[in-house]
Parts: C-alpha cells; structure tokens; sequence
C-alpha cells in the first residue's frame, strides 16, 4: 500500500513526518495511565512511593489545531501539538491507543498555511513522581483552573492499585 499510495507522492508532499514508530512495539509494551479529579497532595503520592523515588517539575503548552473547514462545536478531529522545552510533539485525537511523534515547530506552521486554525492555547504544570515502576503526577491547567492526577506505568496491576 506505501508503495502504490504514498511513495509516489513523497517528492511533492507538503508536509512530510519521518517518525521511526513500530506499531506492533506499542502494543507488546503499552502503557496504562489512569487520571482522576482526586485532589491528592504530594505527601500523599510520596507515601505510596518507594523511599528512593524522584521528583520534579515540568511546564508545557498544549495547543490545539481545528483542521480547514471543521465547526468547532462539533469536530471530532482536532490535533494536539506539545510544546514542551522548546521540543514539539503531534498527538493526533483520532488513534487509539494514543501514539506520539517528535516533529519540527515548522510543521505548526505548514499546517497553520494549509487552513488549520489555533483553537486554544492551554498551559499545563505538572509535578512528577516517579520510580522504576510508576510515575505519579499532578497536571493543572491554568486555563481552565482544572486540576488532576495520573498513574502511569507498564504493570496494569501495579498502576491500578497505586
């Protein structure tokens, strides 16, 4: 199918994303991530967490992209640009499981030429614990006044009951 559908469009594509993803790696080595409203303090997080876990803080900005000719009110197709550390990340709505790819910030601006429109800008400050087997976070975004928690890890078990 790449053959007969996309490489002979490649030399005048417009927008070109190289991403070295294996799909079947994701679903041999997934990771599960629950969120909740919960209000917990870090002394709490810092109580299920082994002694010798890590910390720290991170700021990002999530900006949201309607595609050219999409209401608002009811698109189901919007994408998801991260800017975190000056490094960008696409995170498409439409795939599940959710997959991630490193792009340039001139891709934002390629399809910011092509008709998408900057929806909403929202800031995210999250403070993160994490051990080898969980990371434990507090995500608010400002915004929104929207403060909540997530447990991430590749044990199901291990996640679910943190």
């Amino acid at each position: 199918m790449c053959k007969a559908f996309i490489e002979p469009d490649l030399q005048t594509t417009h927008i070109k994303i190289i991403n070295k993803f294996n799909p079947f790696f994701g679903f041999q080595n997934p990771s599960y991530i629950l969120k909740s409203k919960k209000s917990v303090t870090p002394e709490q997080m810092k109580a299920v967490l082994s002694p010798n876990h890590q910390e720290r803080k991170e700021e990002a900005y999530d900006i949201y992209l309607l595609p050219p000719g999409e209401d608002p009110e009811v698109c189901q197709s919007y994408l998801r640009m991260r800017n975190t550390d000056g490094k960008y990340n696409l995170i498409p709505f439409i795939i599940s499981p959710r997959i991630t790819f490193e792009v340039s910030v001139r891709l934002l601006g390629g399809l910011m030429a092509l008709g998408y429109t900057i929806a909403a800008i929202l800031k995210r400050s999250s403070h993160v614990f994490f051990e080898e087997k969980v990371c434990v976070k507090t995500d608010w975004l400002e915004q929104l006044n929207l403060t909540y928690v997530q447990v991430q890890g590749r044990d199901h078990l291990y996640v679910k009951y943190k």
